[in-house]
């Protein structure tokens, strides 16, 4: 019994070090669009590795994992074969993005090193008002050699109707060319008189000119916008 411990250790200190299984360790760094593929298969987990402690995950599909977290690593296991699903982790510091892939035992990842772009965060003041409606822009996020940004703000409603609000048609400009938005989260989709919520939205700089700098528009059903200029230290 005895030998059999140590001829797992043995095994298990192997496949960690990378000497037995070389093609089963890999290293993403998680920028821009970047999605990297970690295939899994039921019986085995895979180890996601990262440069901090994660807070929480997303699973597009809840039931076909097991995950846990593990210090700063995260660990996970298909329940089935055959399935294909995105998975986002949250840490203090940054997030991380990759689909999970369930296959066959001989193309298993055992363990992933996933590393974050790094970034900036400014804290601002910026504000603005149209037609009864407040913007304010507390934070942005930039990352480095990367174009992409981030915006965190506040919205106050101090009209006399509510607002609801159609995502999918914002838009970040330069003069007229549309940036490229990936993400956009609103606390809520209508907002009540007299009420306050909070949004960011993701996106990449595709273009600038420094003389016109940037706008978001957003839009509301009906048809109705509201444009507000963005600072020029976002870009």
């Amino acid at each position: 019994m005895k030998h059999r411990v140590y001829i797992l250790s043995f095994l298990l200190l192997c496949l960690l070090s990378g000497k037995a299984y070389p093609k089963r360790l890999k290293s993403f760094e998680i920028y821009r669009s970047s999605i990297p593929l970690i295939n899994t298969a039921p019986g085995y987990t895979t180890l996601l590795k990262l440069g901090s402690k994660p807070t929480h995950v997303i699973l597009g599909n809840a039931q076909a994992y097991k995950i846990e977290f593990l210090g700063n690593n995260v660990a996970v296991k298909p329940l089935s074969t055959g399935i294909q699903t995105n998975l986002f982790i949250f840490t203090k510091e940054a997030e991380y993005r990759c689909t999970l892939k369930s296959g066959p035992p001989e193309q298993v990842n055992y363990v992933v090193e996933l590393t974050a772009k790094p970034f900036t965060t400014t804290k601002t003041a910026y504000s603005q008002a149209r037609d009864n409606l407040n913007f304010s822009l507390k934070k942005i996020k930039k990352y480095e050699k990367s174009s992409r940004r981030e915006i965190f703000f506040t919205l106050h409603n101090i009209n006399d109707e509510p607002l609801t609000f159609i995502p999918h048609n914002f838009q970040i400009r330069a003069n007229s060319e549309s940036q490229l938005i990936t993400e956009v989260y609103l606390d809520h989709l209508t907002l009540e008189t007299n009420q306050k919520m909070n949004g960011h939205i993701s996106f990449y700089i595709l273009s600038s000119n420094d003389q016109y700098g940037l706008v978001l528009e957003l839009v509301f059903s009906g048809g109705m916008k509201k444009t507000f200029s963005l600072p020029t230290d976002i870009l």
